[in-house]
């Protein structure tokens, strides 16, 4: 509808018969057109920037409820809230503007990722490249309004799936008898063993005890105060967790970038050990601009 009221507007905009308010209308929608278009197509800008711009643009315009703390949603102040859980799954899927909901949701999904990334890295980089895809196709969807709709109700649930999906990875690790932490060295193993095609010498139960063994060794080498910036203490565990795989044939044949990625996961795992779950977060981490 902007696009034809520009082409109408680029016809008669200097006829004297457009009123000075007519004339600010027509701009005014212009500009919400042009807002919502950065917000649903291609790349983003940083909502919080946007934010803190609109606020101060016009902070004596608006009151206090046109900017929508989402986790403030039915949550005590001091509340620490499960972003993955069921009930905070409902409460997004209530909000009633589609695109909204989307970016919400985007953002989100980015924010718990991440954040599993920083002890599962292997997890972290799968559960970002499902993200890409579904984002692509909510940016590729066509400009007819029937299809767009089914676009996003779409994308919509794989979202859902895939907060369901990085909700499971916490407990993963039950059915094998390992814990998160040890979790994230099961997957990488299982990864790098995949990758360079010796999956099949490594069932699930050895890769089960191998992560275990790596986890306590990376626990244990790196305790050390101030350990990441001690060239000797990090060169004294690759060395250790190098001697820790190959005495237990991981890999059959040696390869360099087979300890290089695991040494990766180690040092990351290590730099961003957690102290809750990764997907818990206070409620003033989030805000995001309401939608008229």
């Amino acid at each position: 509808h902007c696009k034809k009221m520009r082409e109408a507007y680029t016809i008669c905009c200097n006829s004297e018969q457009i009123t000075v308010k007519e004339d600010d209308d027509i701009h005014f929608f212009f500009a919400v057109r042009s807002v919502i278009f950065k917000l649903t197509k291609g790349e983003a800008p940083d909502a919080a920037q946007m934010n803190r711009r609109v606020a101060e643009m016009i902070k004596d315009a608006l009151t206090s409820e046109a900017v929508e703390e989402i986790q403030n949603i039915g949550v005590a102040s001091d509340e620490e809230i499960d972003l993955l859980s069921a009930e905070y799954i409902k409460r997004l899927s209530q909000i009633p503007y589609k695109n909204t909901q989307v970016k919400l949701m985007e953002q989100l999904l980015k924010q718990v990722i991440e954040s599993l990334k920083k002890v599962n890295k292997q997890k972290g980089i799968d559960f970002t490249k499902r993200l890409e895809e579904i984002v692509k196709k909510y940016n590729d969807r066509s400009d007819d309004a029937a299809l767009a709709n089914d676009v996003i109700d779409e994308v919509v649930s794989q979202m859902v799936d895939l907060m369901t999906d990085v909700n499971n990875a916490r407990t993963a690790g039950d059915s094998l008898g390992l814990d998160f932490k040890e979790m994230a060295f099961f997957d990488i193993l299982k990864s790098v063993a995949v990758k360079y095609d010796f999956a099949d010498k490594f069932p699930d139960d050895k890769l089960t005890d191998l992560a275990k063994q790596v986890k306590e060794l990376v626990e244990q080498q790196a305790s050390v105060i101030d350990w990441a910036n001690r060239g000797d203490i990090r060169d004294t565990l690759k060395m250790n967790i190098i001697i820790l795989l190959s005495s237990a044939g991981y890999p059959p044949i040696i390869h360099d970038e087979v300890f290089k990625e695991i040494l990766e996961q180690a040092e990351n795992f290590k730099r961003h050990s957690p102290s809750r779950p990764y997907s818990t977060f206070t409620n003033d981490s989030f805000t995001i601009a309401a939608e008229p």
